[in-house]
Protein backbone atom coordinates (compact mmCIF):
# COMPACT_ATOMS: atom_id res chain seq x y z
CA UNK A 1 0.00 0.00 0.00
CA UNK A 2 1.37 3.09 -1.27
CA UNK A 3 0.57 5.96 1.47
CA UNK A 4 2.65 9.08 -0.04
CA UNK A 5 4.37 10.07 -3.24
CA UNK A 6 6.67 12.86 -4.44
CA UNK A 7 8.68 13.89 -7.31
CA UNK A 8 11.12 16.63 -7.93
CA UNK A 9 13.40 17.71 -11.11
CA UNK A 10 16.00 20.20 -11.71
CA UNK A 11 17.27 21.70 -14.96
CA UNK A 12 20.93 22.51 -15.33
CA UNK A 13 21.72 24.67 -18.47
CA UNK A 14 25.08 23.97 -19.50
CA UNK A 15 26.46 27.09 -21.58
CA UNK A 16 27.67 26.84 -25.26
CA UNK A 17 31.83 26.73 -25.56
CA UNK A 18 33.33 27.37 -29.07
CA UNK A 19 35.34 25.14 -29.72
CA UNK A 20 35.96 24.88 -33.97
CA UNK A 21 35.30 27.59 -36.58
CA UNK A 22 34.15 26.79 -40.36
CA UNK A 23 34.12 28.29 -43.29
CA UNK A 24 31.81 27.16 -45.94
CA UNK A 25 31.28 28.15 -49.56
CA UNK A 26 27.75 27.94 -51.87
CA UNK A 27 30.74 27.29 -54.64
CA UNK A 28 34.17 27.13 -54.70
CA UNK A 29 34.86 27.53 -58.10
CA UNK A 30 33.50 30.73 -59.31
CA UNK A 31 33.16 32.43 -62.52
CA UNK A 32 34.37 35.81 -62.91
CA UNK A 33 31.25 38.38 -63.08
CA UNK A 34 29.56 36.42 -60.42
CA UNK A 35 29.37 36.37 -56.60
CA UNK A 36 31.67 34.65 -54.30
CA UNK A 37 29.17 33.24 -51.39
CA UNK A 38 30.93 32.37 -48.22
CA UNK A 39 30.16 32.32 -44.53
CA UNK A 40 31.52 30.76 -41.00
CA UNK A 41 30.10 28.66 -38.80
CA UNK A 42 31.21 28.29 -35.57
CA UNK A 43 30.52 25.08 -33.78
CA UNK A 44 30.14 24.44 -29.49
CA UNK A 45 31.89 21.41 -28.22
CA UNK A 46 28.97 18.84 -29.23
CA UNK A 47 29.03 20.37 -32.72
CA UNK A 48 25.87 22.44 -32.63
CA UNK A 49 26.43 25.99 -34.20
CA UNK A 50 26.77 29.06 -32.33
CA UNK A 51 25.51 32.47 -33.04
CA UNK A 52 27.98 35.25 -33.12
CA UNK A 53 30.20 37.19 -34.86
CA UNK A 54 33.04 36.60 -37.35
CA UNK A 55 35.53 38.71 -39.34
CA UNK A 56 35.91 37.61 -42.51
CA UNK A 57 38.65 39.01 -45.05
CA UNK A 58 38.93 37.98 -48.67
CA UNK A 59 42.48 38.61 -50.34
CA UNK A 60 43.92 37.72 -53.95
CA UNK A 61 46.95 35.52 -54.48
CA UNK A 62 49.12 38.67 -53.26
CA UNK A 63 47.75 38.61 -50.29
CA UNK A 64 46.13 41.98 -50.94
CA UNK A 65 43.06 42.41 -48.96
CA UNK A 66 39.58 43.36 -51.19
CA UNK A 67 37.32 42.77 -48.41
CA UNK A 68 37.02 42.55 -44.38
CA UNK A 69 34.12 42.50 -43.05
CA UNK A 70 31.85 42.06 -39.76
CA UNK A 71 28.97 39.31 -40.41
CA UNK A 72 26.93 37.17 -38.17
CA UNK A 73 28.41 33.53 -38.62
CA UNK A 74 26.02 31.30 -40.41
CA UNK A 75 24.73 33.92 -42.94
CA UNK A 76 26.39 34.28 -46.37
CA UNK A 77 28.40 36.82 -47.31
CA UNK A 78 28.12 37.95 -51.24
CA UNK A 79 31.14 39.43 -52.40
CA UNK A 80 31.34 40.03 -56.55
CA UNK A 81 34.01 38.84 -58.41
CA UNK A 82 35.13 41.35 -61.83
CA UNK A 83 34.10 39.84 -65.10
CA UNK A 84 38.09 40.00 -65.82
CA UNK A 85 39.61 38.87 -62.42
CA UNK A 86 42.44 36.60 -63.52
CA UNK A 87 42.13 32.89 -63.02
CA UNK A 88 43.86 32.30 -59.70
CA UNK A 89 42.67 31.28 -56.61
CA UNK A 90 41.91 33.30 -53.53
CA UNK A 91 42.22 33.14 -49.88
CA UNK A 92 39.07 33.74 -47.21
CA UNK A 93 40.29 33.95 -43.27
CA UNK A 94 37.79 33.84 -40.50
CA UNK A 95 38.22 35.77 -37.38
CA UNK A 96 35.60 34.76 -34.37
CA UNK A 97 35.76 34.30 -30.62
CA UNK A 98 39.68 34.50 -30.50
CA UNK A 99 39.75 31.52 -33.37
CA UNK A 100 41.15 32.01 -36.71
CA UNK A 101 40.82 29.65 -39.99
CA UNK A 102 41.22 29.94 -43.43
CA UNK A 103 40.58 28.44 -46.73
CA UNK A 104 40.64 29.01 -50.50
CA UNK A 105 38.32 29.36 -53.70
CA UNK A 106 39.35 29.32 -56.92
CA UNK A 107 38.35 32.05 -59.98
CA UNK A 108 38.15 29.78 -63.28
CA UNK A 109 38.64 30.38 -66.59
CA UNK A 110 36.12 31.84 -68.85
CA UNK A 111 36.42 32.75 -72.48
CA UNK A 112 34.16 35.01 -73.33
CA UNK A 113 33.61 37.84 -76.73
CA UNK A 114 31.19 40.73 -76.90
CA UNK A 115 29.82 40.85 -80.24
CA UNK A 116 27.72 44.04 -82.30
CA UNK A 117 26.76 44.41 -85.37
CA UNK A 118 26.65 48.03 -86.59
CA UNK A 119 26.14 49.22 -90.30
CA UNK A 120 28.80 47.16 -92.28
CA UNK A 121 31.25 46.66 -89.19
CA UNK A 122 31.26 43.53 -86.91
CA UNK A 123 32.73 44.50 -83.19
CA UNK A 124 34.26 42.16 -80.86
CA UNK A 125 34.73 42.67 -77.34
CA UNK A 126 37.18 40.17 -75.15
CA UNK A 127 34.70 40.22 -71.90
CA UNK A 128 36.35 37.10 -70.23
CA UNK A 129 39.50 36.93 -68.16
CA UNK A 130 41.69 34.83 -70.67
CA UNK A 131 42.64 35.96 -74.21
CA UNK A 132 40.08 35.15 -76.59
CA UNK A 133 41.52 32.49 -79.05
CA UNK A 134 38.40 30.70 -80.58
CA UNK A 135 36.62 30.30 -84.17
CA UNK A 136 33.28 32.44 -84.73
CA UNK A 137 30.98 31.98 -87.12
CA UNK A 138 29.53 34.79 -89.29
CA UNK A 139 26.89 33.98 -91.35
CA UNK A 140 25.72 36.56 -94.75
CA UNK A 141 22.81 35.23 -96.13
CA UNK A 142 22.80 31.46 -97.02
CA UNK A 143 26.44 31.70 -96.34
CA UNK A 144 29.13 31.12 -93.58
CA UNK A 145 32.55 32.83 -93.04
CA UNK A 146 35.22 31.33 -90.17
CA UNK A 147 36.32 34.34 -87.98
CA UNK A 148 39.80 33.60 -85.80
CA UNK A 149 39.80 36.84 -83.92
CA UNK A 150 42.97 36.40 -81.11
CA UNK A 151 41.64 39.39 -78.54
CA UNK A 152 43.63 40.17 -75.31
CA UNK A 153 41.27 40.80 -72.16
CA UNK A 154 39.43 44.32 -72.78
CA UNK A 155 40.55 43.70 -76.41
CA UNK A 156 38.08 45.17 -79.23
CA UNK A 157 38.76 45.06 -82.86
CA UNK A 158 36.46 45.65 -85.92
CA UNK A 159 35.60 43.97 -88.43
CA UNK A 160 34.48 45.27 -92.10
CA UNK A 161 31.88 43.08 -94.38
CA UNK A 162 31.17 43.48 -97.31
CA UNK A 163 29.01 41.05 -100.11
CA UNK A 164 27.02 41.66 -103.52
CA UNK A 165 24.57 44.86 -103.28
CA UNK A 166 21.82 44.01 -100.91
CA UNK A 167 20.02 43.27 -97.67
CA UNK A 168 21.19 40.52 -95.58
CA UNK A 169 20.54 38.73 -92.48
CA UNK A 170 23.80 38.59 -90.73
CA UNK A 171 24.37 36.86 -87.77
CA UNK A 172 27.73 35.51 -85.46
CA UNK A 173 27.55 32.29 -83.41
CA UNK A 174 30.06 30.93 -80.66
CA UNK A 175 29.91 27.74 -79.81
CA UNK A 176 27.06 27.44 -81.84
CA UNK A 177 25.53 29.60 -79.53
CA UNK A 178 23.71 32.35 -81.81
CA UNK A 179 25.27 35.65 -80.01
CA UNK A 180 24.18 38.52 -82.55
CA UNK A 181 21.60 38.79 -85.57
CA UNK A 182 21.00 41.83 -87.36
CA UNK A 183 20.32 42.62 -91.00
CA UNK A 184 21.80 45.12 -92.95
CA UNK A 185 22.31 46.44 -96.34
CA UNK A 186 26.01 45.45 -97.81
CA UNK A 187 27.81 46.28 -101.05
CA UNK A 188 31.16 44.59 -102.44
CA UNK A 189 32.17 42.40 -105.13
CA UNK A 190 31.76 38.70 -103.11
CA UNK A 191 30.99 38.31 -99.18
CA UNK A 192 34.00 38.63 -97.21
CA UNK A 193 35.29 40.18 -93.43
CA UNK A 194 38.55 41.51 -92.88
CA UNK A 195 39.79 43.59 -90.04
CA UNK A 196 39.43 47.03 -90.24
CA UNK A 197 42.53 49.26 -90.61
CA UNK A 198 43.80 53.11 -90.59
CA UNK A 199 43.95 52.44 -93.99
CA UNK A 200 40.19 51.76 -94.34
CA UNK A 201 39.75 55.02 -92.40
CA UNK A 202 41.83 57.15 -94.63
CA UNK A 203 40.01 55.96 -97.91
CA UNK A 204 36.96 56.11 -96.61
CA UNK A 205 37.44 59.75 -95.89
CA UNK A 206 39.87 61.05 -97.99
CA UNK A 207 38.91 65.04 -98.04
CA UNK A 208 39.08 64.92 -94.33
CA UNK A 209 42.65 63.32 -94.19
CA UNK A 210 43.90 65.10 -97.16
CA UNK A 211 42.82 68.58 -95.18
CA UNK A 212 44.09 67.54 -92.07
CA UNK A 213 47.37 66.70 -93.84
CA UNK A 214 47.26 69.79 -95.15
CA UNK A 215 47.16 72.02 -91.76
CA UNK A 216 50.07 69.96 -90.86
CA UNK A 217 52.09 70.52 -93.52
CA UNK A 218 51.23 74.27 -93.24
CA UNK A 219 52.28 74.47 -89.97
CA UNK A 220 55.44 72.40 -90.93
CA UNK A 221 56.28 75.10 -93.41
CA UNK A 222 55.75 78.47 -90.72
CA UNK A 223 57.70 76.38 -88.66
Amino acid sequence: EITNEGFIDFNILINQIPTSLEIVFEEQEVNPGENLRVKAILHDQTGKKISSIAIITIKNNDDKVFEQIEKTTDVFFDFPIAYNEAPLEWTVVVVSNRMTTESSFKVIEKQDVKTEIINKTVILTNIGNIPYNDTLLIKVGNQTINLEPYLEIDETKKYTLTAPDGDYLVEILANGENKTAKRVTLTGDAINIKEASSVFVLVRYPLAWIFIIFILGFIAYLF
